[in-house]
């Protein structure tokens, strides 16, 4: 703290070590509370006011570390960790607590290498800032990574995570906030070789959700909640293929719309939603096997693919191919379609064989579809 408890800037670190393992070990704080600065407490690669000395740029990186911390309190900061250049940083935080922070807790540079485990954090981003959340990073990243496990969040306004770095680990990590939010959940914008993984994580108030990894993803326990869930490998501008069999994995996922694009599931299962959109041809010959979807309408956009779906609950199911040489093969089993229009169809589809076989069905009710099947109205439900 400032003296006499008063408010104090932060600490700036504004070059690297270039020195062969000059940066092992190189800034180290346990035991330490840090509490009312009026900046970050951590600035790396220039000064708060951005004058003097800096390290680092779009083209280079500049690690100012390696900053190695526990057992460490921040209490009513500015942020705990911003940057001013610093591309390529690298952070190790275990057991911290932090409470009160302005903007972002975590505003790291491009490229940062970040680990943050066993930590409880309240109150982030307590400005209100539109960019600002928990964790979040400026973007332009050509590499880096993100690694938190074992994190308590309570209030994280607007976002919770928001980056831009090519690997994110998040594990055993809740957030609670007193009211819903505007912005993102999770967003993992990196494409390129990029691999996501969520594990048990339950941030169920925000408004929307992006994963743009193209070599893996892997979603199993996590809760977003009514927030939409956008999976786009390498972004909307993309064409080339993400995902496929084991590296694409979504094991229990709770989320509103999901819209997945140019991937193949080697694991959909336990899925509850509302509108689940996939668009995309088949990318290797895998069954998609769909068990336990609670879920309004389900759409498949392209063609090549053999999916099963087991005991789903939802509105209506449509295939859509473009290709009669090409035809996506479907089975659906055991199924209560709660279908309340009269105008739309409970099962649709174009260049598709539907398989639905119903529990009081003596045998599969079939159907070659070209280009839809007839209205079939509402569609009871048998126990």
């Amino acid at each position: 703290t400032g003296m006499n408890g008063g408010e104090w800037k932060g600490m700036a670190f504004t070059d690297d070590c270039t020195s062969a393992g000059g940066t092992d070990d190189r800034h180290q704080f346990s035991h330490v509370n840090f509490m009312n600065t009026s900046d970050a407490v951590f600035r790396s690669g220039s000064r708060h006011d951005s004058s003097g000395p800096s390290c680092g740029s779009s083209t280079a990186d500049c690690n100012t570390g390696n900053y190695t911390m526990s057992d460490v309190t921040f209490t009513n900061v500015g942020a705990v960790f911003t940057h001013g250049s610093g591309q390529g940083t690298v952070l190790t935080m275990e057991d911290f607590e932090i409470d009160g922070v302005d903007e972002a807790c975590f505003n790291f540079p491009e490229n940062t290498v970040a680990t943050l485990k066993e930590g409880t954090i309240k109150n982030c981003n307590t400005d209100g800032k539109s960019w600002g959340g928990t964790i979040v990073n400026y973007p332009g990243s050509t590499a880096g990574a993100l690694h938190a496990e074992n994190l308590t969040v309570e209030n994280s306004y607007v976002n919770f995570i928001d980056v831009d770095l090519q690997h994110v680990t998040v594990s055993n990590v809740t957030v609670t906030n007193p009211s819903a939010q505007t912005g993102v959940a999770i967003d993992s914008m990196f494409g390129s070789n990029s691999d996501v993984v969520l594990n048990n994580v339950d941030v169920d108030s925000y408004a929307n959700s992006g994963i743009n990894a193209m070599g893996s993803i892997a979603m199993m326990d996590v809760d977003l909640g009514t927030a939409d869930l956008w999976l786009i490998p390498g972004g909307w501008s993309q064409t080339g293929n993400g995902p496929s069999g084991a590296d694409a994995v979504f094991d229990t996922v709770t989320a509103g719309d999901i819209t997945m694009q140019r991937i193949h599931p080697g694991t959909f299962t336990d899925i509850t939603g509302e509108d689940i959109s996939m668009s995309g041809s088949a990318i290797v010959t895998e069954t998609v096997d769909m068990d336990n979807f609670d879920i309004d309408t389900f759409t498949i956009a392209g063609c090549g693919w053999t999916m099963t779906m087991d005991n789903p609950t939802l509105t209506s199911f449509k295939s859509t191919c473009s290709s009669s040489s090409a035809k996506n093969t479907i089975s659906i089993a055991d199924a209560d379609f709660a279908h309340g229009s009269s105008s739309d169809h409970v099962i649709d589809g174009r260049n598709s064989r539907i398989t639905w076989v119903s529990p009081r069905s003596p045998a599969p009710v079939s159907a070659r579809v070209r280009p839809r099947l007839p209205r079939l109205g509402p569609v009871p439900t048998w126990s």
